[in-house]
Parts: C-alpha cells; sequence; structure tokens
C-alpha cells in the first residue's frame, strides 16, 4: 500500500501576506518553531477522514485533505481551495512555504472493506 508522510514550514515573516484563509489555517493547527535561526510555524500534515474529531489534535499536526480544509475560504479565489493554493510552486517561492513530502510503498495489499 502506498504511504506518504508530509511536513510543512512556513516563514513568520511572510504569514501575514498569505490570504486570511491560510493564516486562519496555520493559527489553528500549527505550531512556532525556530529552524536556522528563523522563526517558522510547522505542522506534520496529516490525511484523515475523521473530520469531526480535529479539536483533539495538539498544535503542530494539521489536516491535508481537501475535505478538512473547505471551511478556510477567506481571500481566496471561489474556484480555488485551499489545498490548490498552498500547493502551487508560485505561492510557495513567493512565502517561503516548504512542503517536504516522503512516499514509500510498504507492501501490504490492503482488504477492500466496507
Amino acid at each position: 500500500m502506498r504511504q506518504y508522510a508530509q511536513f510543512m514550514a512556513v516563514p513568520k515573516e511572510t504569514l501575514l501576506r498569505t490570504p486570511k484563509a491560510f493564516q486562519d489555517y496555520v493559527s489553528e493547527f500549527f505550531d512556532e518553531t525556530e529552524i536556522g535561526g528563523k522563526e517558522f510555524f510547522t505542522a506534520f500534515l496529516v490525511f484523515s477522514l475523521r473530520i469531526n474529531h480535529w479539536e483533539k489534535l495538539k498544535k503542530g499536526v494539521a489536516p491535508c485533505h481537501s475535505v478538512d480544509l473547505y471551511r478556510f475560504r477567506d481571500g481566496l479565489a471561489k474556484e480555488v481551495g485551499l489545498n490548490e493554493w498552498m500547493r502551487k510552486k508560485e505561492v510557495q517561492k513567493e512565502t517561503g512555504i516548504s512542503i517536504f513530502r516522503a512516499e514509500w510503498d510498504d507492501g501490504y495489499i490492503e482488504p477492500f472493506v466496507r
């Protein structure tokens, strides 16, 4: 089965240049961290279908599924969701947002259960 892990770092100095939707997302889920002497907001991004339980997460763990991010809309074009916006290369270049991703196949074939 294909697995992946993600980590996002947002330079504190550029957060105010992002749409309010992204600022709200970072405020709710990200933790303040120092990396190489610079201040960042950071979070491990998790993909989960348990959208009713995000209030139980601690700072530094953030949802990354588009369904979970749909409520963050302020300042985004109607046709662009937060997930799409923050993954654009030009946005990452302008804001310094970094998303680190690792992928692997664990060899497990998950049975289809409904």
